[in-house]
């Protein structure tokens, strides 16, 4: 009989994270994180059965509990519903301790959205539209605030325990937090950077592990975010120049994504009009490039950004891309000749974003020495390095 086995890891917010309770508050909450963890254990396992999200999600049910699965999973079961298997403790509760009047002590600069707009605003308020407000006289707001304070601030520590069923599960679970630490972030506007994580297993970072990846083009069949995008100079991961806070590292995002937005602008739109390139970047967007009946439509963009301190106290972005066409309630808005355009138009931009971060002296292709280095600084710790 399997016994009960325990991994304590000690989970830290490298930015500040919006992560909102009940009332849209920052507080350390354990859904967010169960979430973020079976996020990435789709991106892990979907190779193994095959792409297909209903052998995933079957497995899944299995693996995290759930309430939806028929006997025949579990003999002998009532029905094929169980808890988790995969069990997640938080050390507390707390609320996050970023008020207001600490937010007003940062200086973010400013950020123009594309190359053409009139003005520029203010770099906060640009990555995190909706969870930092800006300042605004018709609601008689004379300075930037959060929307919900407080938020929690970055530096702000938590142990986070997984508790194990099958001890089997060891290795599955410390490469999932492998992923989370590499690439992992939650709450509101977190693939812009905001709440990224960093997690360490007894003083340690977590190694990196097997990072699952498809040819690009090939995940764009899918509707959905099953892996990491590669080429054929390697994974579509890039790593930003070094900087000194994490303050910095959103700027660095700030202008990746106006730029990315021009290159969205540039290309035709469907008959001249609408729909225009701009939301293969994500939903919803506004003013022109808005879908028509999709104002309440969502769809994270495949796009995605991590800031991760270094060993050295550096900081630096991971921008990587989880190919996937748009999923099915964008899609069904479309009639043929829409679709069409989209499936051509999503290739010529994302391949020009590829090529914008290859060229971009900012940015460098992580995969080849890159990731050699930093395999290498970490085994240096101790820490194991996946295969």
């Amino acid at each position: 009989m399997s016994r009960l086995q325990k991994i304590s890891c000690e989970v830290e917010f490298i930015t500040p994270a919006f992560l909102g309770n009940a009332t849209q508050q920052g507080q350390w909450r354990v859904p967010p994180f169960k979430a973020l963890l079976r996020r990435w254990w789709r991106i892990l396992k979907a190779k193994d059965y095959g792409y297909d999200w209903r052998q995933l999600r079957e497995a899944e049910g299995l693996l995290w509990g759930n309430a939806f699965l028929e006997k025949p999973h579990l003999p002998g079961h009532k029905n094929g519903h169980q808890q988790a298997l995969i069990r997640l403790r938080l050390g507390n509760w707390r609320m996050g301790n970023l008020d207001n009047n600490d937010w007003k002590q940062f200086r973010f600069g400013k950020q123009k959205a594309t190359s053409s707009a009139q003005y520029a605003i203010d770099v906060d308020v640009y990555l995190g539209f909706g969870a930092v407000l800006p300042p605004s006289k018709k609601q008689k707001r004379k300075f930037k605030e959060l929307a919900h304070a407080p938020a929690i601030a970055d530096g702000e520590q938590a142990t986070l325990q997984l508790l194990l069923q099958d001890e089997n599960h060891s290795a599955l679970a410390r490469e999932i937090l492998g992923l989370v630490h590499h690439f992992g972030s939650l709450g509101s506007r977190a693939n812009n950077g905001w709440g990224s994580v960093q997690c360490m297993i007894d003083g340690r970072k977590v190694s990196l592990p097997r990072i699952p990846a498809r040819d690009w083009q090939a995940c764009l069949e899918l509707d959905w975010p099953h892996a990491f995008g590669k080429d054929a100079k390697g994974y579509l991961i890039w790593a930003s120049a070094p900087v000194n806070d994490w303050i910095d590292a959103l700027k660095q995002i700030a202008r990746a994504k106006a730029d990315v937005r021009d290159l969205a602008k540039a290309l035709p739109a469907f008959n001249r009009r609408k729909p225009t390139a701009v939301f293969l970047l994500g939903y919803p967007v506004q003013g022109p490039h808005e879908l028509d009946s999709a104002k309440e439509l969502r769809w994270p963009s495949p796009l995605r950004f991590k800031v991760q301190r270094l060993d050295d106290g550096a900081y630096r972005v991971l921008a990587f891309h989880l190919p996937h066409r748009p999923p099915p309630a964008i899609w069904a808005l479309f009639n043929s000749q829409k679709r069409r355009w989209a499936e051509e138009t999503q290739v010529e931009l994302w391949d020009r974003i590829h090529a914008y971060f290859d060229k971009d002296s900012e940015w460098s292709r992580w995969g080849g020495a890159d990731e050699y280095r930093y395999r290498k600084d970490l085994a240096g710790q101790g820490g194991g390095v996946g295969a």
